[in-house]
Protein backbone atom coordinates (compact mmCIF):
# COMPACT_ATOMS: atom_id res chain seq x y z
CA UNK A 1 0.00 0.00 0.00
CA UNK A 2 1.38 3.41 -0.86
CA UNK A 3 2.28 5.98 1.77
CA UNK A 4 -0.65 8.07 2.96
CA UNK A 5 -0.24 11.82 2.45
CA UNK A 6 -2.09 14.60 4.17
CA UNK A 7 -3.62 17.32 2.06
CA UNK A 8 -0.84 19.71 3.06
CA UNK A 9 1.89 17.22 2.20
CA UNK A 10 0.37 16.58 -1.24
CA UNK A 11 0.22 20.31 -1.91
CA UNK A 12 3.86 20.79 -0.93
CA UNK A 13 4.90 17.85 -3.15
CA UNK A 14 3.00 19.33 -6.09
CA UNK A 15 4.65 22.75 -5.62
CA UNK A 16 8.07 21.12 -5.37
CA UNK A 17 7.56 19.45 -8.76
CA UNK A 18 6.50 22.78 -10.26
CA UNK A 19 9.56 24.49 -8.80
CA UNK A 20 7.51 26.81 -6.62
CA UNK A 21 8.94 28.01 -3.29
CA UNK A 22 7.45 26.36 -0.21
CA UNK A 23 5.57 28.66 2.14
CA UNK A 24 6.35 28.72 5.83
CA UNK A 25 4.10 26.52 7.88
CA UNK A 26 1.44 28.42 9.82
CA UNK A 27 1.91 27.93 13.60
CA UNK A 28 -0.85 25.91 15.21
CA UNK A 29 -3.05 27.70 17.68
CA UNK A 30 -4.58 26.76 20.97
CA UNK A 31 -8.37 26.64 21.48
CA UNK A 32 -8.24 30.19 22.88
CA UNK A 33 -6.71 31.46 19.64
CA UNK A 34 -3.17 31.99 20.94
CA UNK A 35 -0.19 30.56 19.13
CA UNK A 36 1.16 27.45 20.83
CA UNK A 37 4.62 27.62 22.31
CA UNK A 38 6.90 24.80 21.22
CA UNK A 39 9.61 25.86 23.65
CA UNK A 40 10.11 28.11 26.63
CA UNK A 41 13.30 29.47 25.05
CA UNK A 42 13.07 33.24 24.77
CA UNK A 43 10.25 33.50 27.32
CA UNK A 44 11.16 36.62 29.37
CA UNK A 45 9.39 35.29 32.47
CA UNK A 46 11.42 32.07 32.35
CA UNK A 47 14.61 34.10 31.92
CA UNK A 48 13.81 36.19 34.99
CA UNK A 49 12.90 33.18 37.11
CA UNK A 50 16.05 31.33 36.02
CA UNK A 51 18.05 34.36 37.15
CA UNK A 52 16.28 34.22 40.52
CA UNK A 53 17.15 30.53 40.81
CA UNK A 54 20.81 31.41 40.27
CA UNK A 55 20.68 34.15 42.93
CA UNK A 56 19.15 31.66 45.37
CA UNK A 57 21.68 28.98 44.48
CA UNK A 58 18.99 26.66 43.09
CA UNK A 59 18.93 24.62 39.90
CA UNK A 60 16.45 26.08 37.39
CA UNK A 61 13.40 23.81 37.31
CA UNK A 62 9.65 24.14 37.10
CA UNK A 63 9.33 23.60 40.86
CA UNK A 64 12.00 26.16 41.76
CA UNK A 65 10.68 28.74 39.29
CA UNK A 66 7.23 28.42 40.82
CA UNK A 67 8.64 28.74 44.34
CA UNK A 68 10.49 31.94 43.38
CA UNK A 69 7.68 33.54 41.37
CA UNK A 70 6.44 35.65 44.30
CA UNK A 71 7.01 39.42 44.09
CA UNK A 72 9.26 39.39 47.15
CA UNK A 73 11.73 37.05 45.40
CA UNK A 74 12.79 39.86 43.09
CA UNK A 75 14.23 41.98 45.90
CA UNK A 76 17.06 41.43 48.36
CA UNK A 77 14.78 42.54 51.17
CA UNK A 78 12.10 40.09 50.06
CA UNK A 79 14.63 37.28 49.71
CA UNK A 80 15.76 37.83 53.28
CA UNK A 81 12.15 37.71 54.47
CA UNK A 82 11.46 34.49 52.55
CA UNK A 83 14.66 32.90 53.86
CA UNK A 84 13.64 33.55 57.45
CA UNK A 85 9.90 32.89 57.08
CA UNK A 86 7.45 30.70 55.17
CA UNK A 87 5.61 31.86 52.05
CA UNK A 88 2.53 33.25 53.81
CA UNK A 89 4.58 35.17 56.35
CA UNK A 90 6.89 36.45 53.63
CA UNK A 91 3.92 37.79 51.65
CA UNK A 92 2.51 39.50 54.75
CA UNK A 93 5.85 41.03 55.73
CA UNK A 94 6.54 42.07 52.13
CA UNK A 95 3.22 43.97 52.11
CA UNK A 96 4.28 45.82 55.28
CA UNK A 97 7.65 46.68 53.76
CA UNK A 98 6.02 47.90 50.54
CA UNK A 99 3.54 49.98 52.52
CA UNK A 100 6.39 51.75 54.28
CA UNK A 101 8.37 52.31 51.07
CA UNK A 102 5.32 53.62 49.20
CA UNK A 103 4.42 56.02 52.00
CA UNK A 104 7.95 57.41 52.04
CA UNK A 105 8.17 57.70 48.24
CA UNK A 106 4.76 59.38 47.93
CA UNK A 107 5.72 61.85 50.64
CA UNK A 108 8.92 62.80 48.85
CA UNK A 109 7.28 63.08 45.44
CA UNK A 110 4.29 65.12 46.56
CA UNK A 111 5.59 67.14 49.50
CA UNK A 112 9.30 67.48 48.79
CA UNK A 113 8.92 67.29 45.00
CA UNK A 114 11.83 64.92 44.42
CA UNK A 115 12.45 61.20 44.39
CA UNK A 116 15.33 59.24 45.89
CA UNK A 117 16.55 58.12 42.48
CA UNK A 118 20.14 59.03 41.47
CA UNK A 119 18.94 62.13 39.57
CA UNK A 120 16.38 63.06 42.19
CA UNK A 121 18.66 65.51 43.94
CA UNK A 122 19.11 67.62 40.83
CA UNK A 123 15.88 67.14 38.90
CA UNK A 124 12.63 68.22 40.52
CA UNK A 125 9.66 65.98 39.85
CA UNK A 126 6.44 67.31 38.37
CA UNK A 127 3.83 68.03 41.02
CA UNK A 128 1.16 66.15 39.08
CA UNK A 129 2.68 62.97 37.64
CA UNK A 130 0.83 61.05 34.97
CA UNK A 131 0.44 57.43 36.10
CA UNK A 132 -1.59 54.40 35.17
CA UNK A 133 -4.22 53.66 37.78
CA UNK A 134 -3.73 50.04 38.84
CA UNK A 135 -6.96 50.03 40.83
CA UNK A 136 -9.07 51.19 37.86
CA UNK A 137 -10.47 53.99 40.03
CA UNK A 138 -10.22 57.74 39.74
CA UNK A 139 -8.66 59.75 42.55
CA UNK A 140 -10.98 62.74 42.95
CA UNK A 141 -8.97 64.39 45.71
CA UNK A 142 -7.69 67.90 45.19
CA UNK A 143 -3.87 68.26 44.96
CA UNK A 144 -3.79 69.93 48.39
CA UNK A 145 -5.68 67.00 49.90
CA UNK A 146 -3.28 64.51 48.29
CA UNK A 147 -0.37 66.44 49.77
CA UNK A 148 -1.92 66.39 53.24
CA UNK A 149 -2.71 62.68 52.99
CA UNK A 150 0.84 61.93 51.84
CA UNK A 151 2.25 63.75 54.86
CA UNK A 152 -0.21 62.07 57.25
CA UNK A 153 0.60 58.61 55.92
CA UNK A 154 4.34 59.26 56.13
CA UNK A 155 3.99 60.50 59.72
CA UNK A 156 1.96 57.39 60.60
CA UNK A 157 4.77 55.15 59.41
CA UNK A 158 7.35 57.27 61.19
CA UNK A 159 5.32 56.72 64.34
CA UNK A 160 5.44 52.96 63.78
CA UNK A 161 9.22 53.11 63.40
CA UNK A 162 9.59 55.14 66.59
CA UNK A 163 8.23 52.16 68.52
CA UNK A 164 11.21 50.05 67.46
CA UNK A 165 14.70 50.37 68.91
CA UNK A 166 17.17 52.70 67.23
CA UNK A 167 19.14 49.97 65.49
CA UNK A 168 16.01 48.45 63.98
CA UNK A 169 14.73 51.83 62.85
CA UNK A 170 18.09 52.69 61.27
CA UNK A 171 18.27 49.31 59.50
CA UNK A 172 14.79 49.69 58.00
CA UNK A 173 15.40 53.26 56.83
CA UNK A 174 18.76 52.36 55.32
CA UNK A 175 17.40 49.30 53.51
CA UNK A 176 15.55 51.45 50.97
CA UNK A 177 18.86 52.55 49.48
CA UNK A 178 21.35 49.75 50.18
CA UNK A 179 23.50 48.44 47.35
CA UNK A 180 23.36 44.92 45.98
CA UNK A 181 25.26 42.44 48.09
CA UNK A 182 24.76 44.20 51.41
CA UNK A 183 21.68 42.21 52.47
CA UNK A 184 21.99 39.08 50.31
CA UNK A 185 25.16 37.28 49.21
CA UNK A 186 26.15 33.73 48.24
CA UNK A 187 22.52 32.54 48.09
CA UNK A 188 21.74 33.57 51.68
CA UNK A 189 21.06 36.67 53.79
CA UNK A 190 24.06 38.46 55.20
CA UNK A 191 24.19 39.37 58.89
CA UNK A 192 22.64 42.72 57.95
CA UNK A 193 19.96 40.94 55.91
CA UNK A 194 18.96 38.66 58.78
CA UNK A 195 18.82 41.60 61.16
CA UNK A 196 16.66 43.58 58.73
CA UNK A 197 14.24 40.68 58.28
CA UNK A 198 13.79 40.41 62.06
CA UNK A 199 13.33 44.19 62.29
CA UNK A 200 10.54 44.06 59.68
CA UNK A 201 8.90 41.26 61.67
CA UNK A 202 8.81 43.59 64.69
CA UNK A 203 7.56 46.46 62.50
CA UNK A 204 4.73 44.25 61.26
CA UNK A 205 3.71 43.52 64.85
CA UNK A 206 3.50 47.25 65.51
CA UNK A 207 1.53 47.95 62.32
CA UNK A 208 -0.86 45.07 62.98
CA UNK A 209 -1.28 46.05 66.62
CA UNK A 210 0.07 42.79 68.00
Amino acid sequence: MGRAYTKGAKLRAKKAKQGLPELAEVPKKQPNGRTRRTSDAGDPRKTVLDARCAIHGKTPSLKNRKALSGPYSGSDVGRCLAFRRNHDDAMRLWAVWQGYCQAHRTYRLRYVGQSEDPKGASIAMARERMETDQSHSVDLREPEQRDRDAVSNWMRWEGYLMRLDRQQMAAIKAARAVQEGVLWSDAAPTVAGRYLADAIVDLARVVEGK
